[in-house]
């Protein structure tokens, strides 16, 4: 939680990586900028990776592979929640997620909340990086024969911030944020259900949303760092908050 540059959603709360539309991607949750002090600090950079079985019968299997660039420390990758129980084997900067006997149900028209998946995963960047540095990732996912890549997820460390984020329409929004644990959701996915865990994957609250606009109580909660995240019938969408008091 310390590690998920707090100052930047703070005082720069328009310099975010917007979700992605697809169900087979990569983004990063919270800031994708961070400053060389936070490097030094041991800033943690947080990925979450959908998957969707777009095909025509059942997944058995599935295997998720990430080969993370040599400037994060793939010694500190650790999994903050996942859809579904894994193997994770890893090799160095090799990542893989082994997924047997998955199951995992083809989308279809009326919707099966089973056909989509996700894991949630923070790393660190090593500390001696300097700034003007652009960090990519990106991971393959396989659909028992099946071989799918997502986009590039992009990092930037930077000493200073003197640019601008062109405002993209975002699908889950929450406002205010920070807040102090009471806040409206705007959300596309629809109708379906909605939780909250805090940056170690504890679930904190849940419910269920038949609507695209509610509020949210969790006033009584610590101080901190949350993650919304949100299921219906356009998939599943996360949104990075803050809690002050």
């Amino acid at each position: 939680m310390n590690k998920l540059a707090l100052w930047l959603i703070l005082f720069f709360p328009g310099i975010t990586t917007p979700p992605l539309a697809a169900q087979n991607d990569l983004q990063v949750i919270g800031s994708a900028y961070f400053s060389t002090a936070e490097v030094a600090a041991g800033a943690e950079v947080v990925f979450l990776i959908r998957f969707e079985n777009n095909g025509t019968d059942t997944v058995q299997n599935l295997v998720i592979r990430d080969t993370l660039d040599p400037r994060f420390d793939a010694s500190t990758l650790r999994v903050i929640d996942a859809s579904h129980g894994y193997q994770l084997l890893r090799d160095q900067g090799f990542v893989r997620w082994y997924f047997d006997g998955i199951r995992l149900p083809n989308a279809d028209p009326d919707f099966s909340d089973n056909s989509t998946g996700y894991i949630l995963y923070a790393v660190s960047l090593h500390n001696f990086l300097n700034s003007s540095q652009v960090i990519q990732n990106r991971v393959c996912i396989s659909f028992d024969e099946t071989t799918v890549c997502t986009n590039i997820a992009t990092v930037w460390i930077e000493e200073a911030f003197s640019f601008t984020v062109a405002p993209e329409r975002p699908e889950l929004s929450l406002a205010p944020n920070p807040n102090s644990g009471v806040f409206q959701v705007t959300c596309t996915a629809g109708a379906g259900s909605w939780w909250i865990t805090d940056t170690r994957g504890n679930l904190i609250q849940n419910a269920r949303a038949s609507d695209n606009q509610y509020d949210v109580r969790m006033d009584t909660a610590e101080p901190g760092m949350y993650l919304f995240w949100a299921k219906g019938q356009s998939g599943l969408q996360v949104s990075l908050f803050t809690v002050i008091h």
